[in-house]
């Protein structure tokens, strides 16, 4: 018998936790406030949309090829680089640069700094990681070798997620 008044008492004091937290009458919106009326003559135009953030990179592998090659095309152009490989992974491109011979120091850095931001101009990257070591810059190319050849990027994601624990993204 204790059991039953135990089960019974477990059950009623169930409904009753249900029953009270079943939360109160959704809320009607408030209704629309009317614009403030405009003196005649006057005229008036609209806000600007405002452009949604990039964070969506390319979708397929033909995409993100195209991205890469996109990328490399214009960072190949800056004065001081010879060769440029790209990776694109999701938003972020993978940089190798190979410079040109004499390039030291700060030239270094401001041929990064310009590369990451051409980088970033296009539409389908928020980030990019610039390295100019030819060991680095040879891993690169393999990589972007690889996924060219067929293989899955989902191999290389060691070798990627190595080159991210070691450089920060350059903003």
């Amino acid at each position: 018998m204790s059991k039953r008044k135990e089960i019974a008492w477990l059950t009623a004091v169930l409904a009753a936790t249900l029953i009270w937290s079943g939360g109160c009458p959704a809320r009607k919106p408030a209704p629309p406030t009317a614009p403030a009326p405009t003196p005649p003559g006057t005229i008036t135009t609209p806000a600007p949309t405002p452009t949604p953030p990039r964070t969506e990179g390319p979708r397929t592998q033909a995409q993100a090829w195209d991205a890469a090659d996109d990328i490399a095309d214009a960072v190949s152009r800056i004065d001081g680089v010879n060769k440029a490989s790209v990776v694109v992974v999701g938003n972020v491109a993978l940089i190798g640069l190979d410079l040109k011979a004499g390039i030291e120091g700060t030239k270094v850095e401001a041929i990064r700094e310009k590369a990451a931001t051409t980088a970033k101009r296009d539409p389908r990257i928020v980030n990019a990681v610039v390295e100019t070591d030819p060991d680095a810059v040879g891993r690169i190319k393999k990589i972007a070798a690889g996924v060219r050849q067929g293989r899955p990027i989902s191999e290389f994601f060691d070798q990627i997620s190595e080159f991210f624990k070691r450089l920060k993204p350059t903003t």
